[in-house]
């Protein structure tokens, strides 16, 4: 997949989370302050204009760059600015690839969990983004299935964990004021990366 074909994919898959703004809103505001369905749709809005104006002529690394840039500055957050740090890593890992394959994918993901996980001082388990990311990324390492049936594993995975996650007491950020609270409600970043990893299935 080249910068122009990721771009195409990524316009019309921001075009779908959308769609979860106001649901995002509503299970953050179940446990911290409802800013995460502002936040993503300041997301979805900043990350499609710059898209857009995109140069024809642009790496998949570049491309990825102005994405963590667009996304650590579209709405002042927490989520906001560790999300775009960690697609900022994540383009790097990328660098000097000009068509991504999927282990090129993986490698991305990975580093964007690293720095989430570096930068937000926190792993699997904490009842964060992560508790999504890390296992859907596990689940398509050795894998033979390629395309939407990888997809479609990686978006299995990030479920199973969801749930899972959700009996949990959350360790970090405004989520884990609420203490025992929380148990019974999602990471509401978590299901934000679900939907995303969901628009993306229902764009192909």
């Amino acid at each position: 997949m080249n910068a122009q074909e990721l771009r195409q994919r990524l316009i019309a898959a921001l075009s779908i989370l959308d769609e979860s703004s106001d649901e995002l809103r509503e299970l953050d505001s179940a446990v911290g302050d409802g800013d995460l369905g502002v936040t993503v749709h300041a997301i979805v809005t900043a990350a499609q204009s710059a898209l857009q104006e995109l140069p024809a002529e642009v790496t998949p690394e570049e491309l990825l760059t102005l994405m963590g840039t667009t996304v650590s500055t579209a709405n002042p957050s927490t989520f906001g600015s560790l999300v775009g740090a960690g697609i900022g890593a994540g383009a790097k890992a990328v660098s000097g690839t000009t068509d991504l394959s999927q282990e090129d994918l993986v490698r991305f993901g990975f580093a964007v969990t690293e720095s989430i996980a570096r930068r937000g001082k926190s792993g699997v388990g904490d009842k964060t983004v992560l508790d999504a990311m890390v296992p859907s990324l596990e689940a398509l390492v050795n894998t033979e299935a390629r395309g939407v049936a990888a997809l479609e594993l990686a978006i299995a995975a990030a479920t199973a964990s969801i749930e899972l996650s959700a009996g949990e007491v959350a360790k970090k950020g405004r989520a884990s004021w609420a203490g025992e609270r929380g148990i019974g409600t999602p990471d509401a970043g978590a299901v934000a990366y679900l939907r995303f990893l969901q628009a993306l299935h229902a764009s192909l």
